[in-house]
């Protein structure tokens, strides 16, 4: 995607969501890669609040979560905390960058041309 001109590892995250906290400001898509965000994981969060990984959190459950996140859990850029909220938002700017779903633009972009079927 960064190769079509469609996103940059120095785009920051607050371009696609404006209402993560201002701490986030200086978060680029390179930091979600690098776990090096500071957003807190969705997981660890729901085990401390439910005990039970079996529930499942929604796109706006888990975007409210990271909108309310009164600080970061590293200091962004400099620190490594693994966190699949990153992952998740990974995948959201993607498909905004993309203007399609993911698995729609993996199936155009790779599958098809490689001639992969099934894996």
């Amino acid at each position: 995607m960064e190769a079509e001109g469609l996103l940059h590892f120095s785009d920051k995250v607050r371009t696609y969501f404006p209402k993560l906290p201002a701490w986030s400001d200086p978060v680029t898509i390179q930091d979600l890669l690098n776990h090096s965000s500071g957003f807190g994981d969705e997981w660890g969060t729901m085990l401390l609040m439910q005990g039970d990984m079996d529930n499942r959190v929604d796109k706006e459950q888990l975007l409210t979560m990271l909108y309310h996140q009164p600080k970061p859990q590293v200091e962004p850029g400099t620190g490594y905390m693994y966190s699949n909220s990153e992952f998740a938002l990974l995948r959201w700017i993607m498909e905004i960058a993309a203007k399609q779903s993911l698995p729609g633009y993996l199936k155009q972009k790779l599958f098809v041309p490689l001639g992969m079927s099934s894996t």
